[in-house]
């Protein structure tokens, strides 16, 4: 996140000066760094989840999910060798910047101080995160040559049953699970402590910008325009071409009847709740709209996946198309929007709901559709109301079809939700609440 085209008053340094030269290679030594922190996520994740098809002995969903995940794997190799050439170079550079800011005094060279010093303390933890994937990975590296072998082998007929091809799959990995579930954990624990210092430098590379009168970085497309501090450019690339592959998902599903044209901001926590008044606690939230405006929170949407950066943005975007919710409830707003969210997302519904599944296989299966207080931040179970809601409309969108579901959530806003399923789906609230649960368990359980 930082600065461009700094101001010093009469002194101010030019587009050439060595205080620019620095703080562009500030911006982009951490940009690489971080964008290959997050193919390693990614690729992890997406081998995670084509080991648990595996275990489950579905072959042909394994092998799409195997196929699937080889180009986040390479670029997540590519991202390791990254992370050993961009980190001298992002220690450089923040060299360069401390030798630099005296072109500037007073509170901005205080600032430029502490994005070094900061941006030291971030080096440092990536350093940390480097030698520990040096460690784990290889763990991975078995993994994936176990579900290449094992995934071509059930597509080809050599198993007559799932358990026959499950209890396979067992036999093949079984020596490694002790080490899988070790570079697990210390993957999950080593992107933990880089969290704490990349937030911090994110949070101090804001407040440079704002000391140092920085403009923000635009970046734009066909139907989405994108408004990042400069060092997250690469971030800024990513939530333009997942918003560039929304908008026609949502008109799809949705029809033409809305703007199409996107406005998104991305920012750090501490940023957006200046932004957002009266948006209660930010920090884990990737993203939400206020008005006719897409904020993005930099933080907790550089840690989703592939897929959970796909269903967050064509959510909001489906927010965003909607317009208000009036009178509609809760569940529909937000299970229609994750309802677009997840189509074509190819996610399994046990991994998408891992709350509510782990509820409905203790017995717990949720006795009403979920009310309006399930879904504040305050809320006990408000992962599970999301997906409650999200299965809900799945439902009525698989019994009547997407042309009477969007009708329902059009009319739903303006009258009684009864009166309008009624009226749509021939079917009282309290009748489909009985199938919907029905669905839970036959879905989850």
């Amino acid at each position: 996140m930082l600065l461009a085209g700094c101001s010093s008053g009469s002194s101010a340094p030019t587009r050439t000066s060595p205080l620019d030269a620095a703080i562009s290679s500030v911006s982009t030594a951490r940009a690489h760094l971080l964008s290959a922190v997050d193919a390693t996520q990614a690729a992890a994740t997406a081998l995670d989840r084509t080991d648990a098809l595996c275990v489950k002995g579905q072959g042909q969903a394994a092998r799409r999910s195997f196929l699937a995940s080889q180009p986040l794997v390479r670029t997540a190799r590519q991202g390791r060798s990254r992370l050993v050439t961009s980190l001298p170079s992002y220690t450089g550079a923040l060299q360069s910047l401390q030798r630099a800011s005296t072109e500037v005094d007073g509170q901005k060279r205080l600032a430029l101080a502490r994005v070094v010093r900061d941006g030291r303390a971030e080096a440092t933890a990536i350093e940390r995160f480097r030698g520990a994937l040096a460690g784990l990975w290889p763990a991975y590296d078995r993994l994936l040559a176990a579900e290449d072998t094992w995934s071509t082998r059930a597509v080809g007929g050599w198993y007559r049953t799932t358990a026959e091809g499950a209890a396979a799959y067992a036999v093949l990995v079984g020596r490694q699970r002790p080490a899988l579930q070790a570079a697990r954990q210390a993957l999950a624990a080593a992107v933990t402590a880089l969290q704490g210092p990349s937030e911090t430098q994110s949070a101090t590379l804001a407040a440079a910008d704002q000391v140092l009168g920085a403009k923000p970085q635009v970046s734009k497309g066909r139907a989405c325009t994108v408004s990042s501090n400069p060092g997250d450019s690469g971030l800024a690339q990513q939530v333009l071409r997942e918003c560039e592959a929304a908008v026609p998902r949502v008109t799809a599903v949705w029809g033409s009847r809305w703007s199409r044209s996107v406005e998104l901001l991305l920012a750090g926590s501490g940023e957006l709740a200046a932004l957002v008044p009266g948006g209660g606690d930010l920090t884990k939230v990737a993203a939400l709209v206020s008005g006719q405006q897409v904020y993005v929170n930099a933080e907790p949407f550089r840690l989703l996946s592939a897929a959970g950066r796909r269903v967050v943005i064509t959510h909001e975007l489906t927010h965003l198309a909607t317009g208000p919710s009036g009178r509609s409830p809760a569940w529909v707003s937000e299970g229609f929007a994750d309802y677009v969210g997840h189509s074509g997302a190819g996610l399994p519904v046990a991994e998408a709901a891992q709350e509510l599944a782990s509820d409905v296989r203790a017995g717990r299966v949720p006795t009403g559709l979920p009310t309006d207080s399930d879904f504040t931040d305050s809320a006990a179970a408000r992962p599970q109301a999301y997906a409650q809601s999200w299965l809900a409309v799945s439902l009525l969108a698989r019994n009547h079809g997407v042309p009477a579901l969007v009708r329902f959530v059009r009319q739903v806003r303006d009258g009684d939700t009864d009166r309008v399923m009624r009226a749509v789906f021939g079917t009282s609230v309290a009748a489909f609440t009985a199938s919907w649960r029905a669905e839970l368990r036959r879905s989850l359980a």
